[in-house]
């Protein structure tokens, strides 16, 4: 999260390339194992950032001046564009494997080191083991092929271990 300006080695901004790319190929690759396993699931990792992100076509690989936030949003609204559309595919070829994503809500983890590391006390959080609930919760529950988990609450933090579940 919000590295300096960089790219990977195929020319992506690099919080898109890492967020997003690596994951779309890692499971591209994977996908006969995954799609041979009997009740498999893929479960993408995204965060609240979404709300904030759009998909600027014309700005994949920096076109554009580099701003942390947007490309943070952006990556993280094609994580979940890429869970919903997994999950349409699956279901069209009646696959037993499902897509679900999964958010951390606002963590303390190592997360801004590259940046701020104090910003995090700005904000309601949740210490770096209540943040991975969400990821292991999508992994391991009863959930149906769509469903996006997370903490809910102020801040979608703070201590509180109440989530939400819903339908892309």
């Amino acid at each position: 999260m919000f590295p300096p300006t960089s790219k990977t080695k195929d020319g992506y901004e690099l919080q898109f390339g890492v967020n997003f790319m690596a994951h779309f190929a890692l499971t591209g690759h994977l996908f006969e194992l995954i799609s041979n396993t009997p009740n498999s699931r893929v479960v993408t990792l995204s965060s609240i950032a979404h709300k904030n992100g759009q998909i600027d076509f014309g700005n994949l690989k920096l076109e554009k001046s580099f701003d942390k936030f947007r490309e943070y949003g952006q990556s993280k609204v094609a994580d979940l564009i890429f869970a919903l559309e997994m999950q349409r595919r699956l279901e069209k070829v009646n696959s037993n494997c499902i897509s679900v994503a999964a958010h951390p809500g606002i963590s303390k983890t190592e997360l801004l080191r590259t940046d701020n590391p104090e910003m995090i006390h700005e904000f309601p959080h949740m210490s770096a083991n209540q943040g991975a609930f969400p990821s292991l919760f999508a992994a391991t529950e009863p959930l149906q092929g769509g469903e996006y988990i997370g903490p809910d609450g102020k801040g979608e933090g703070n201590d509180r271990l109440s989530y939400f579940c819903f339908y892309f």
